[in-house]
């Protein structure tokens, strides 16, 4: 398990690699997931990454508005 530092060195590298980015899609792995991605409408969108203790969100921003996307990862016991 990573700890809380790293969680935040997680976020932070994420937020300077997608800075002024544009990703126009999401890429879906494995048919057999848990849980299914979510559906983002946008043509277009940004993502940011925020963090609270070792809980990460990845927040897909449509470009031009519209509703954001989160995904949450949690970073320790569940």
């Amino acid at each position: 398990m990573p700890e809380v530092a790293e969680v935040h060195h997680y976020s932070r590298s994420i937020n300077k690699w997608a800075s002024g980015k544009t990703f126009t899609k999401l890429v879906v792995n494995s048919p057999n997931a848990k849980r299914h991605p979510p559906v983002h409408a946008a043509n277009s969108f940004s993502i940011a990454s925020e963090t609270r203790g070792k809980e990460q969100r990845l927040i897909l921003r449509p470009i031009g508005g519209g509703h954001e996307t989160s995904i949450v990862f949690n970073h320790g016991l569940v």
